[in-house]
C-alpha cells in the first residue's frame, strides 16, 4: 500500500485530515522494548513518523501535547497499568491506541477494550508489525485473533444451549446456576458471577442434579 493510500483510508476512517505522514507515539514498559518497535517503524518512513519512545508511566505528561495519530503500547505488567490506559483517550481522544501484549488472554483482550485501547495484538512477530498497523489505520480497531477464540467459543456454547429450557421445579437461584453450568461455568467462575461462595454453588449444583435426574454436570450439559 502507498503512503498516499494509506494516509487517505486512515483520514477516511477517523474523519483526521493529514497533510504528512501517520505520527506515531510509542510507550513501553521496558524500554528495550520500545526501541526494538520504533526500529521496526522507521523502516517506513514515507508512511510512520515516530514522534518519540517514552517509559509508560511518563504517558500521560507526554502524549498531551504530541496529540499522534496512533500511540503503541508494549506492556509486560498491563494489569498494573490498566487505570493509566483507561486515562489516555482524555488525553489523546482522537488518537488510536494499540496494545501489544505477550499474555495472550481473552480477559486482557476485554479488559483493555474496555479501558479504550483500540487493538490488541498478540505475540507478533516483528515482520507484522507494519502490517498490522496499517491495517488498524484502514479499519480502526483490529484483534489478534488467536486471542479471543476461547471467548469465540464460550458464546457458540452459550448460543448452542440457549434454547435449553429451565426446568420449572428449580428455584429462581438454581435457575440462574443451572443457564451458568450450561455455558460451561466452573464454580469458582459461578461464584464470582453471581457473588456467592463456592461452597454454597456447590449445594445449589447438587440441588440441580437431584432435581433433574442427573448424576453430574457433563451429562446435563450433554442432555
Amino acid at each position: 500500500m502507498t503512503a498516499f493510500l494509506l494516509l487517505e483510508t486512515f483520514k477516511s476512517q477517523s474523519g483526521v485530515s493529514l497533510l504528512a505522514v501517520i505520527s506515531v507515539v510509542i510507550a513501553s514498559d521496558t524500554g528495550h522494548q520500545g526501541e526494538a518497535i520504533k526500529k521496526i517503524i522507521d523502516k517506513a518512513p514515507d508512511v510512520f513518523k515516530v514522534l518519540d519512545v517514552i517509559l509508560f508511566e511518563k504517558i500521560l505528561e507526554v502524549v498531551g501535547d504530541y496529540q499522534p495519530e496512533i500511540i503503541v503500547c508494549t506492556l509486560r505488567e498491563w494489569e498494573e497499568n490498566i487505570d493509566v490506559l483507561s486515562e489516555i483517550k482524555n488525553v489523546c481522544p482522537q488518537t488510536l491506541v494499540v496494545m501489544i501484549t505477550e499474555k495472550e488472554d481473552p480477559e486482557v483482550v476485554l479488559h483493555a477494550l474496555k479501558a479504550g485501547v483500540d487493538s490488541c495484538l498478540g505475540s507478533i512477530t516483528p515482520g507484522y508489525i507494519l502490517r498490522s498497523l496499517e491495517m488498524i489505520c484502514r479499519s480502526g480497531i483490529m484483534i489478534f485473533p488467536r486471542m479471543l477464540k476461547p471467548r469465540i467459543q464460550r458464546i457458540a456454547d452459550l448460543s448452542e444451549y440457549a434454547s435449553k429450557r429451565i426446568p420449572e421445579e428449580l428455584t429462581g437461584r438454581e435457575r440462574e446456576i443451572y443457564s451458568l453450568l450450561l455455558k460451561r461455568y466452573s464454580n469458582k467462575e459461578i461464584s464470582q458471577q453471581l457473588f456467592i461462595s463456592e461452597s454454597t454453588v456447590k449445594v445449589h449444583v447438587r440441588n440441580i442434579l437431584q432435581k433433574i435426574g442427573t448424576k453430574s454436570r457433563v451429562s446435563l450439559i450433554d442432555n
